[in-house]
């Protein structure tokens, strides 16, 4: 399990996933169980490490609508396919979220994500009665923080 951890950035550490992959080398693992293929792996490279390491072990991927013999041309075909199309719509909506952001800098509108705790929706004011909230948490003593500074 690697709660958090996207499936579709390339290089990210997934400790769930490598820990899997050893085990079903090692034929501890004959079945995978996932919702889908595509919240195991977006990433059409992570797809042929698991196919590398089932050859030999005749591994079942089952998800929540389907199940993939991993032994199986057919099946690896189909696996290979899915992969592909989540990395494409990964790919894409990356794509869109990129341009969006772009765009909203090319007309001068900040990028706040979520309303910051103390700032108007559009980051660019105070709101003084959160902003009295804030002061005060940061000013107060606390067990974690140490020197006064940030914790």
């Amino acid at each position: 399990m690697d709660n958090n951890r996207s499936a579709w950035q390339r290089n990210r550490k997934r400790p769930g996933w490598e820990e899997m992959l050893r085990a079903m080398g090692e034929g501890e693992i004959r079945r995978v169980v996932v919702y889908h293929p595509d919240r195991l792996m977006r990433q059409p490279k992570d797809l042929e490490e698991l196919l590398s390491i089932a050859d030999d072990k005749r591994v079942l991927l089952h998800g929540e609508a389907n199940w993939r013999d991993l032994s199986d041309p057919d099946d690896r075909f189909i696996l290979r396919i899915e992969v592909a199309h989540a990395c494409r719509s990964s790919d894409d909506s990356s794509r869109r979220l990129k341009d969006a952001l772009k765009d909203k800098a090319r007309e001068g509108e900040p990028h706040v994500g979520n309303r910051p705790y103390g700032y108007t929706g559009n980051g660019q004011a105070i709101i003084e009665g959160e902003a009295k909230i804030v002061r005060e948490v940061r000013t107060s003593p606390h067990p974690l923080r140490t020197g006064g500074g940030a914790p």
